[in-house]
């Protein structure tokens, strides 16, 4: 399931994962807030808070994942990752180089500097 987190600066678009994460989460949740925060700031500055061990993702969701990223290919200006499961950071540094901007892992005890990196505007 995924959750959007509210507290965070405007320009920053923040997931949270936990448990299944199914193609629909990714088109209902992700989906239209990807394309309002693009609208709006013309960019992306998103973090990924994953509870979910990668298990937990259903094909279609990551299917529907790496198309959103593409389709928004010079976009993302920011990527923060913040998961302990080795399978989500070894998924995330293979796919870094899908997104053009700069994009971080941080484990969970590092959640608060994850929120400052990605808040700050240096991109």
């Amino acid at each position: 399931m995924l959750k959007q987190i509210d507290d965070l600066p405007g320009h920053v678009l923040g997931v949270h994962a936990k448990g299944n994460v199914t193609r629909q989460d990714i088109k209902t949740i992700l989906e239209p807030a990807v394309n309002n925060l693009v609208k709006v700031y013309g960019g992306l500055n998103y973090i990924l808070l994953a509870e979910s061990s990668i298990w937990e993702y259903t094909t279609g969701a990551m299917f529907a994942y790496l198309f959103l990223i593409l389709r928004y290919y010079t976009k993302w200006n920011k990527v923060a990752v913040v998961a302990d499961d080795k399978g989500i950071q070894m998924f995330t540094s293979a796919f870094r180089f899908l997104i053009p901007g700069v994009s971080k892992r941080f484990r969970f005890v590092q959640m608060d500097k994850a929120i400052q990196w990605i808040a700050k505007k240096d991109h």
